[in-house]
């Protein structure tokens, strides 16, 4: 379906009623389709201050009295194959810190930008995923895919 901005803002107030702790928001699409745009109007909608993009910090957590939510951005976890040995242990610390949140996830929300780049997720029972093209300057082609739970709920 195609969403002009406002839209994606609405389409995300939505996505926030639905989920609880345990569940799982992946977000892919190119570079500048509009994943951090639906990661920040999702937050926002979930009652949090929108600290900015995880690019390059990885992850980062919010947390208040009704909610805990993990934001990853996996953009720069790129190949391992052409990439320092150094980066490839900041890859394999943030997978392991991500493996981590997934284990405990019953205790918070998790939302991955570039989920892509790690297909492990794609194994877990409650997820939207979530892809986001670039249509045009104002609207953005959006397609949900939904598994378990989901399966159920009109988004």
């Amino acid at each position: 379906m195609l969403f002009y901005i406002d839209q994606v803002k609405q389409l995300a107030k939505r996505v926030s009623e639905i989920v609880k702790h345990g569940d799982v928001i992946t977000l892919d699409g190119e570079l500048g389709a509009g994943k951090s745009t639906f990661s920040k109007f999702l937050i926002e909608a979930l009652g949090f201050d929108y600290i900015g993009s995880p690019t390059f910090s990885k992850i980062i957590t919010y947390e208040s009295p009704k909610h805990c939510l993990w934001h990853c951005d996996l953009y720069q976890m790129g190949d391992q194959s052409n990439q320092k040995h150094t980066v490839i242990n900041s890859k394999q610390n943030t997978f392991n810190q991500l493996n981590e949140y997934i284990y405990d996830s019953e205790s918070g929300i998790l939302i991955v930008e570039w989920a892509c780049k790690y297909p492990n997720l794609k194994l877990l029972e409650d997820i939207i995923e979530i892809k986001i093209e670039h249509y045009s300057e104002n609207q953005r082609k959006i397609s949900i895919t939904k598994h378990g739970r989901f399966n159920y709920i009109t988004i």
